[in-house]
């Protein structure tokens, strides 16, 4: 028989699936992938006692001391049988897949379990291996326990419905299921894959809706450490009448339940990049579903460093040649995955676990992360590009130097908002030396951009600032004295200023407006003015004052038509 043709990419995500999931495929595969794992247990009957669903469960037997007789489905090493049977009696069957979960069953009820005529509480207790199609003969019991078993069979109802043949008419179902990613902090440490659904209440409502006396509860059970999400349990208690289950209604399911979208980190690594590459890669284990490096210089250290990561590594162009635009877009042809999340070697990735829930279909194009740069002798406003955008054709990098995504030039990446939970630490302005050789290798390129791009927005955004710090570090030196070089480049901040950004909205604008504002400082032009606006359709409240020094009245008059327009329009429209 003839194979279709895969693409590497999508074959990788094939083998991907199936090495950890294909244990689905048939029921032989499945005990043999539980006996893998029964291999793995360790002795934790005494801690058992201590969980949060045994106590529940134990209260929930003495509730009902009418059940005299349960069915422990999925019983695993016993733990809770056993005990559970030490402390309220009633007679047990253990069923488990594994053969070796149920040694140990065996092993903790002949050690640990209490006998008749010694402490008597159990009457009996028998373990079998089997899964849901397993013959009981003429057994019926009181109650069936399902622990924790329902995420991990590939058909939920057949299986329940499988399993009610052996409780008797009139007799409880008691099941849990867990919420919340638990297997994901441990998917970096533990080979072996277990969860196949992630039931939410629409999906257990589907399944057991129409039984008798139903009830659903949570129990909350803290954070996951990787995710920071809420973890917990899901309990299902009823009446078995013989009533089939449900099936789940997968197309709702899917648009409610989607898996986040992925990302791309996309890096580029030249000398001296191993000094915090492990620095940066570490932030993103458990954000990037792929890392993506171009490599323009990187050493042995480096590239030892980032196949720990397991990165995805390419030769790219050398971004003093060929301007920071070149390699970054070399790095976007090579990105697979629904975002990507652009960074460099001398950053982090800060409370990157939180980017999980915006990375959904959505209205915005892609999402600003404040960039805080850390510094021993002085501070700095933390900037907010766009760092994280949707993969698509339409968006590429522009700028041989302070280089942003955009749609096309000076049109910007699109609808975006800015993220207030997450953020990027950068280290590379930590002293002021550091800071001139930054100045000194940025310069001809920005000379570049200027030649290349000769109307770029973002171009001039970043000449104003160039320009206000080359004059503040002269200053600082030379005692405050206006040199002939800094009243030039006071001079065309402000020009640059009324020609790209005053009266116009732009994505750089509300950063611009500081450095025009110091030029006229400089200059000593104009007055220094404070100023609140704010709109609302019923009670407007201001929010913080806003002060910068504007060189003409004519400035000011076109700033403030420019702000209260923004700022009210739209409840003035008649969408609104």
């Amino acid at each position: 028989m003839s194979k279709f043709s895969v693409q590497p990419e999508a074959q990788e995500l094939l083998n991907h699936i199936e090495d950890n999931w294909g244990f689905m495929h048939s029921a032989k595969a499945q005990r043999e992938h539980y006996e893998k794992i029964g291999l793995t247990h360790t002795d934790v009957f005494d801690q058992v006692p201590g969980e949060p669903r045994f106590k529940v469960a134990e209260q929930w037997l003495n509730d009902h001391p009418e059940v005299q007789s349960v069915l422990d489905y999925g019983c695993a090493h016993g733990g809770y049988c056993v005990n559970l049977a030490n402390r309220v009696g009633r007679e047990w069957i253990g069923v488990d897949i594994d053969k070796h979960s149920l040694e140990w069953a065996n092993n903790n009820y002949s050690k640990h379990g209490k006998r008749d005529g010694h402490q008597s509480l159990v009457s009996k207790m028998n373990f079998v291996q089997g899964d849901h199609t397993i013959d009981l003969g003429d057994k019926r019991v009181d109650c069936l326990f399902a622990f924790e078993v329902l995420e991990h069979v590939t058909n939920p109802s057949e299986t329940i419905d499988s399993l009610e043949r052996w409780v008797k008419p009139g007799g409880k179902v008691l099941i849990t299921v867990p919420y919340g990613p638990w297997e994901y902090d441990s998917y970096h440490t533990y080979p072996h894959r277990c969860h196949l659904y992630e039931y939410d209440m629409h999906d257990l409502r589907d399944i057991f809706g129409k039984k008798k006396d139903l009830v659903i509860n949570g129990q909350p059970h803290g954070l996951s450490q990787c995710l920071n999400a809420p973890l917990g349990w899901r309990w299902v208690e009823y009446t078995v009448t013989g009533v089939p289950c449900g099936r789940i209604d997968m197309e709702r399911k899917l648009k409610l339940q989607a898996p986040r979208q992925t990302v791309s980190a996309s890096i580029i690594a030249g000398p001296n990049s191993e000094d915090n590459l492990h620095w940066l890669l570490k932030s993103l284990q458990h954000v990037a579903d792929e890392i993506v490096i171009i490599d323009t210089g990187m050493n042995e250290n480096a590239l030892m460093i980032a196949d720990q990561y397991k990165a995805r590594i390419f030769k790219g162009s050398d971004p003093k040649e060929y301007g920071f635009e070149t390699p970054r877009n070399e790095c976007l042809e090579h990105c697979r995955m629904d975002w990507i999340l652009w960074i460099d070697t001398d950053e982090k990735l800060i409370e990157g676990i939180k980017l999980h829930k915006y990375l959904h279909q959505n209205m915005f194009d892609g999402y600003s992360i404040r960039q805080h740069h850390f510094a021993c002798d002085t501070t700095w406003k933390p900037d907010m590009p766009v760092r994280l955008f949707r993969n698509h054709k339409g968006m590429k990098f522009y700028g041989m130097i302070h280089e942003h995504p955009e749609k096309e030039l000076n049109k910007g990446p699109g609808i975006t908002v800015v993220l207030s939970d997450v953020h990027i630490a950068h280290v590379g302005y930590l002293i002021e030396s550091g800071r001139r050789q930054r100045f000194a290798r940025n310069w001809p390129l920005l000379q570049k951009d200027i030649e290349k791009y000769p109307e770029r927005i973002l171009q001039k955004h970043f000449i104003m600032r160039d320009n206000m710090l080359l004059s503040i570090y002269e200053m600082q030196q030379n005692g405050n004295k206006l040199t002939p070089e800094i009243k030039k480049r006071a001079e065309e901040t402000i020009e640059i200023y009324r020609k790209y950004f005053l009266g116009n909205a732009t994505y750089a604008h509300v950063d611009s407006i500081q450095y025009y504002s110091q030029a006229a400082t400089i200059l000593g032009l104009g007055a220094e003015v404070a100023f609140q606006i704010a709109a609302d359709k019923s009670q407007a409240v201001v929010n913080g004052i806003s002060t910068y020094r504007f060189a003409s009245a004519d400035d000011l008059e076109k700033e403030m038509l420019t702000r209260v327009r923004d700022i009210a329009s739209p409840f003035m429209s008649a969408n609104w």
